[in-house]
């Protein structure tokens, strides 16, 4: 619980930053990691199946792919692209599991 907490409390500032300094990019960006976010805990938390659950997971964090993909091509700032190509590996592990 200690490192959810700790990482929530990074990404906050993370987001205070972003909604700052980042733009219409950086709010559409603050806004959907906030979704995939909940999600993925909202998952974790209430999905008891352990099968059932690594599905979903990976179902959101293909969701998350295609977003930060579009956030990517949409935008016109370079962090996008960076954001974007961390969320492949993430999927590609999901892929190598299987």
């Amino acid at each position: 619980m200690t490192t959810t907490i700790a990482f929530y409390g990074a990404l906050i500032a993370a987001f205070a930053y972003l909604a700052t300094y980042g733009g219409k990019t950086g709010l559409w960006g603050v806004s959907l990691y906030s979704a995939g976010s909940l999600l993925s805990l909202w998952v974790a938390i209430w999905v008891e199946n352990p099968f059932e659950r690594l599905w979903l997971m990976a179902a959101v964090d293909f969701l998350s792919l295609g977003w930060k993909l579009a956030l990517a091509i949409w935008s016109t700032r370079n962090w996008p692209i960076w954001v974007a190509a961390f969320q492949v590996n993430v999927v590609a592990a999901h892929l190598s599991i299987w």
